[in-house]
């Protein structure tokens, strides 16, 4: 048996969400909400899937492919508009629907047991039979469609037997009015479930509630249970200091700072910061969104600058970063600051080739004194515990023997070239070293590349202490920008060649 899932009318309602996502892949629970209708589809055995799109249709395609990923075999048909079922259904090759199959509006969110709908259909003496949500006691399933049911086909799902798509497809009827026709029944199959559409930005943040507070059994939610209401993806880092309150849903690679409070009935996209003593309640905060220190959300949408608020219906764009922030813009720099760092790199590793050669033929000849070596230490962190514990990744930093700190350090343009450093940054350390750092010393790391060269050494003062250099460690850490690391760059090498 066959699957179609149609679009809807009114994407505009949506805006300006939809302007930036499909609508196919609203978040709900941090999945797009039609992954949810794909995998109630195949838990019933549903196999062949049809999307009908409209809306952004690469996006959504470039998403769910082939649907090898949930076991399916999903196939796509484009319309410019969509005007209704039989209008979607009569602009479809009519071999690509043989037998009968069921539709399902994409914008719903249910837990219909799908199975016992199409089974019980086929005591139905109508040509289409609609689902529908219904509390109490059920006297009788299968029941005539009422005048207001048959009006509103669209938002309900729907059985549709061979036959009845015969007629339709030869009929020449049109969306709304082929319901009404005397040759085409409907039946409604009263079901003990829950059905939920999403017609309003509003409506998205209560059905995420309405899944957080288990309204849905039939949904999956992705991540980890870190305990009853808390859910967790991979990768994250979640201080110790953070108050989590269930419901919650934390996506992948997200980093949650300590003093922070976030839930009940909140979802975090992936790789989202929650800075120190940020606040969220009852939201939605959408991947790679950065919410800034003591920032309050409550009741909201937020993707990157743009937050919308349900009860005032206020859509807003935020210009400072500092408030909320695009982890986007941030990526784009961190690509730019590496590329640059290559670029300088291999200019050093050229100007500076004919010492090389002579230090590295010293090496050779005298091998017992040791010129060229390494020592172990501690790189960008590999992993994040769901507690927050870190995982640090230990790299060879290559060095001369030289008192001469520009000589000393030229081995470790190496490393710059291979990622293990950045040319400035924060000091690199041993593990004795980082074991001796006050907890928020350790942010300094965290917040800023490892380099090879130092903001400290500005100072050009030989007895500069160790906790005076961490100290300048975390100042950079908070103030560092790309053309302050040209500064300090050039800086530090005058000072270098001078001494």
């Amino acid at each position: 048996m066959k699957a179609v899932i149609l679009p809807t009318a009114k994407t505009k309602d949506l805006a300006p969400l939809t302007n930036w996502v499909p609508e196919f892949l609203l978040p709900v629970a941090n999945k797009p909400i039609v992954e949810h209708l794909i995998e109630l589809l195949v838990k019933h055995g549903f196999k062949e899937i049809l999307l009908i799109l409209k809306h952004k249709p690469y996006e959504t395609e470039k998403y769910f492919e082939d649907g090898s990923r949930w076991g399916a075999n999903i196939s796509y048909s484009l319309l410019s508009a969509y005007r209704g079922i039989a209008d979607a259904l009569q602009r479809i090759d009519v071999s690509r629907l043989e037998g009968s199959f069921i539709c399902l509006p994409a914008d719903m969110v249910t837990d219909l047991n799908v199975s016992e709908f199409t089974g019980d259909q086929r005591l139905s003496q109508g040509h289409i039979t609609l689902a529908r949500s219904f509390s109490g006691t059920i006297d009788k399933e299968l029941q005539r469609a009422t005048a207001e049911e048959m009006k509103e086909l669209d938002v309900y799902p729907l059985f549709v037997p061979g036959p009845a798509l015969a007629l339709l497809t030869t009929s020449g009827a049109t969306a709304p009015g082929w319901p009404d026709r005397e040759q085409i029944t409907v039946d409604a199959y009263r079901a003990s479930c829950s059905c939920e559409r999403i017609k309003s930005l509003a409506d998205l943040i209560r059905v995420n509630r309405l899944v957080l507070d288990g309204r849905f059994q039939a949904v999956i939610i992705p991540g980890k249970s870190m305990k009853s209401g808390i859910w967790v993806g991979r990768h994250c880092r979640i201080h110790p200091r953070a108050k989590l309150e269930p419901p919650l849903i934390i996506g992948n690679n997200c980093n949650i700072q300590g003093g922070s409070s976030i839930g009940p009935g909140s979802v975090i996209g992936d790789d989202v910061i929650i800075d120190e003593c940020a606040s969220v309640k009852d939201s939605l905060v959408l991947d790679r969104t950065y919410v800034g220190p003591c920032t309050q959300i409550t009741d909201a949408i937020v993707r990157k600058n743009w937050i919308f608020k349900a009860p005032g219906m206020l859509n807003v764009y935020l210009g400072d970063d500092l408030i909320l922030g695009d982890l986007e813009k941030r990526t784009l720099t961190t690509k730019a600051g590496r590329f640059l760092d290559l670029l300088l790199a291999f200019m050093l590793l050229f100007l500076t080739s004919p010492l090389w050669v002579f230090l590295l033929v010293y090496h050779l000849i005298f091998p017992s004194k040791k010129f060229f070596f390494s020592e172990k230490r501690l790189g960008t962190c590999a992993q994040m515990s769901l507690g927050g514990e870190k995982s640090p990744r230990h790299f060879d930093l290559f060095l001369f023997n030289s008192t001469n700190g520009l000589i000393r350090k030229l081995p470790g343009l190496m490393n710059v070239i291979r990622g293990d450093l950045n040319l400035v940054g924060v000091a690199t350390l041993t593990d004795e070293e980082r074991d001796e750092l006050p907890e928020d010393w350790k942010e300094a790391g965290d917040n800023a590349p490892f380099g090879l060269f130092h903001l400290w050494e500005l100072e050009r003062r030989s007895d500069l202490e160790w906790w005076e250099k961490m100290a300048m460690d975390s100042y950079y850490a908070a103030t560092r920008t790309t053309w302050g690391d040209l500064k300090i760059l050039g800086k530090v090498l005058i000072a270098n060649l001078l001494d």
